[in-house]
């Protein structure tokens, strides 16, 4: 058994060895920005839609915003 985990570390050395190492991963994405206040509106609610399904985008008093299902 000690064997066996002995020879996974060394190939799993080796394989992180010959991966290519990366900066940033994240750094060149674009990301959208949406203002809430636009997408909520007068009602404090939105409906947002992802497939067939959709979340309620609510803003309450203490203007925190809370997406639910």
């Amino acid at each position: 058994m000690i064997n066996s985990d002995r020879q996974s570390g060394i190939s799993l050395d080796a394989i992180s060895e010959t991966k290519p190492k990366q900066k940033n991963e994240h750094a060149s994405i674009s990301v959208n920005k949406f203002d809430a206040l636009d997408l909520i509106g007068n009602s404090n609610r939105a409906v947002i839609s992802l497939g067939s399904q959709e979340y309620i985008l609510r803003l309450t008093k203490q203007h925190k915003l809370i997406l639910t299902k």
